[in-house]
């Protein structure tokens, strides 16, 4: 089985109509049905998507053959009226090699997994199903299913980092998971961002960043400035700022650090009225990694952000550069004096099903 999506044909439909589309269609169908054997079952089965079942024997070998086919086929330029439409195809295999049952609606699932993970690496390719990706789905499922009951138990918590130029502490996003200890952003955020989540995760930091310096205070313990993550997402939220005015912010005590990659000269009403927002708030905005995106002067003259964070090999490279050979004084963290402590809760443990008795 083979799982074929056609790739950038959303821009064909939205730049030159749908007539075009179906043009492009038409010139698909004909594209697979020209590489296929008369016993072949080609189908379209929605949207730009086609599959082909091939029903005589084959082997990896002839698949991946007329895969390639196909590919190279539907990078060509296509006339329509008095312009080219170009477009490509990405392509899932799943093969049937079992000796058990194994049903068409499973091979067609199987496809359409080697086909998300072809469209993952680039497009413009194809990629048989396979054991590993079957394991890869499955420990994606299960993370996800996870990420989910530890955002219902509250398992995300802020791990603070002292900044010592401006005197205040970076919140770090942490999950303290029930069996595998504490995650770092890098075992989870991918899949947070695919089930939409990383702005709960936000929330759920900044909250506890907010109680934590309450607590600093309490105890005595001057923070200047507290430091959050901001995603992309809430940026482009147009509740941002009224659920912010709802929390105990103090002017000037709170900084936002926002990635350049993630908006920089992007051009969105709604991220600037929330930009906006946050200077009327007295809340900080802090440029993250600074240098891996490509961020313009009239953006960043836009935003004018408090602090520009170099990324950090940029840094060492202009310090190499420089030949900087200055001892640097060791400075005594101040980690000793700063709880991380998470907010007293009830007992985290997730509930187990009881023994039968």
């Amino acid at each position: 089985m083979l799982h074929i999506d056609l790739d950038r044909f959303k821009h064909i439909n939205d730049t030159l109509g749908h007539a075009a589309g179906d043009a492009m269609l038409v010139h698909a169908a004909e594209v697979l049905r020209r590489n296929t054997r008369e016993s072949d079952i080609v189908a379209r089965i929605g949207g730009s998507e086609f599959i082909i079942a091939t029903m005589g024997p084959t082997s990896n070998a002839g698949l991946s053959a007329l895969a390639e086919r196909i590919i190279e086929e539907m990078r060509r330029p296509v006339p329509f009226q008095s312009q080219e439409c170009r477009f490509g195809s990405s392509i899932g295999v799943a093969v049937n090699d079992s000796v058990g049952a194994y049903t068409t609606k499973q091979l067609l699932i199987d496809a359409d997994l080697a086909l998300y993970r072809a469209k993952k690496s680039g497009r413009n390719r194809y990629q048989f199903f396979d054991a590993s990706l079957k394991a890869e789905i499955v420990s994606r499922k299960i993370l996800a299913d996870e990420i989910l009951s530890g955002l219902e138990w509250r398992e995300f918590l802020p791990y603070f980092q002292p900044q010592f130029d401006v005197v205040g502490v970076e919140a770090l996003a942490r999950w303290r998971h029930p069996t595998r200890g504490l995650l770092a952003p890098g075992a989870f955020l991918t899949t947070a961002e695919e089930l939409g989540v990383v702005p709960l995760i936000d929330r759920i930091i900044l909250d506890e960043t907010l109680w934590q310096s309450a607590r600093w205070a309490a105890a005595g313990i001057a923070i200047p400035r507290n430091s959050v993550n901001v995603s992309a997402r809430q940026l482009q939220d147009g509740a941002l700022i009224e659920r912010l005015r709802g929390l105990p912010i103090t002017p000037g005590e709170l900084s936002f650090q926002l990635l350049e990659s993630i908006f920089l000269d992007e051009d969105s009403d709604t991220i600037t009225s929330n930009i906006a927002g946050l200077a009327e708030m007295g809340i900080h905005v802090e440029i993250d990694d600074f240098g891996t995106g490509y961020a313009s002067i009239i953006s960043l003259l836009q935003l004018r952000p408090t602090r520009l964070k170099i990324e950090r090999r940029k840094s060492r490279a202009a310090k190499r550069r420089a030949g900087s050979t200055m001892p640097q004084k060791r400075r005594r963290s101040p980690a000793a004096y700063l709880s991380s402590t998470p907010r007293p809760v009830l007992p985290r443990r997730r509930p187990v099903a009881a023994n039968p008795a």
